[in-house]
C-alpha cells in the first residue's frame, strides 16, 4: 500500500492543527483562508489516490463522484462564503445514481450537482475545527434507502437480529446520531446504547425517512490521536470503512435488497 505522503514525519498527524484551524468561526468566512483549505483538500485527494484503489481490491461497492471536482466535498473554494467543514465521500456508482434517482421520482439533472450527494448514504472522512470523523450517513434527503432500512428493521425480526449484532460488534467507539451537517455533533448514544433493551424499537419509532439524518461513525477529538498519523491514517481509514460497510451493505437498497414495499 502506498503511502499519501512523504516518509518524512510519519508520526505526525496527517492533518494538522493549522488545518483544524481553518475552519474555526473566525476563519470560515475569510477569504484570506482560502489557501489553506486548497492545501486541506490536496491533502484528501491524496488519501483518495490511497485508498480508492484498496476499496476496489476490497470489492465494496463504494465510488467516488463521477464528476471529479465533487471528489472532496468543497472543490468550490472561493465561491461559498463560509466552509465549515471539508469531506471525502464514497456513494453509488454513478449509473446507480441515475437509477435509484429515477425511482425517486426525480428528474435527470442539467448538471453535475453537488446536492446529488446527499440523496444517497455514504461513507466519509469528515475534517472541521474540532473533530476527525469517519462515518456512514444519510441525510434527510436520502429517504429512499432509510425507508429500505427502516421496514428491514421493522418487519424483519432475523434482519433487525442481524443488526444488533452488527451495533454490538461496532463497540463503544462508534457513536451514532441523527443531527445535521449544519449542528454541533451529539455524541452521546454509542452502537452498543443503541442495541439495547428497547432503544432501537424506541429509535425506529420517532425516525421519518425524509425528515430525519442518521449517521453512524467515529469522531476523533484528539488531534495528535497516533491512529491519524501520516504512517496509519489510511490504515485506521481502512478499518472502519470495513466496519461501517457491514451497515452500509445492510440498508443500501438493492433489487436483492428491496424492503421498500414491505408495511
Amino acid at each position: 500500500m502506498t503511502h499519501p505522503h512523504s516518509n518524512r514525519g510519519l508520526n505526525d498527524p496527517y492533518f494538522t492543527a493549522e488545518d483544524y484551524a481553518a475552519f474555526t468561526e473566525d476563519k470560515v468566512a475569510n477569504p484570506r483562508f482560502d489557501k489553506d483549505r486548497q492545501k486541506i483538500r490536496d491533502k484528501f485527494l491524496h488519501l483518495h489516490e490511497v485508498l480508492y484503489p484498496e476499496i476496489r481490491r476490497r470489492g465494496w461497492e463504494l465510488h467516488p463522484h463521477w464528476y471529479a471536482p465533487n471528489i472532496v466535498s468543497t472543490w468550490y473554494i472561493g465561491w461559498l462564503k463560509q466552509i465549515w467543514f471539508m469531506k471525502l465521500r464514497y456513494l453509488r456508482s454513478g449509473a446507480q445514481v441515475q437509477d435509484i434517482e429515477s425511482r425517486m421520482g426525480m428528474p435527470r439533472p442539467l448538471d453535475n450537482a453537488e446536492t446529488q450527494y446527499t440523496k444517497h448514504p455514504m461513507l466519509d472522512i469528515r475534517l472541521d475545527s474540532e473533530y476527525l470523523a469517519i462515518e456512514l450517513l444519510l441525510t434527510d434527503q436520502a429517504w429512499w434507502d432509510a425507508q429500505n432500512l427502516k421496514n428491514k428493521i421493522s418487519c424483519d425480526p432475523k434482519a433487525q437480529g442481524e443488526f444488533i449484532t452488527i451495533l454490538h460488534s461496532l463497540g463503544h467507539d462508534y457513536v451514532f446520531g441523527g443531527w445535521p451537517d449544519s449542528s454541533r455533533p451529539d455524541l452521546i448514544t454509542t452502537a452498543v446504547d443503541l442495541a439495547r433493551g428497547d432503544a432501537l424499537e424506541d429509535w425506529l419509532s420517532r425516525f421519518e425517512p425524509g425528515y430525519d439524518w442518521l449517521r453512524l461513525g467515529i469522531w476523533y477529538s484528539d488531534k495528535n490521536d497516533y491512529r491519524l498519523s501520516k504512517a496509519r491514517v489510511v490504515q485506521e481509514i481502512l478499518y472502519r470503512f470495513e466496519q461501517l460497510y457491514t451497515v452500509y451493505a445492510f440498508l443500501l437498497w438493492t433489487p436483492q435488497n428491496d424492503y421498500r414495499q414491505l408495511r
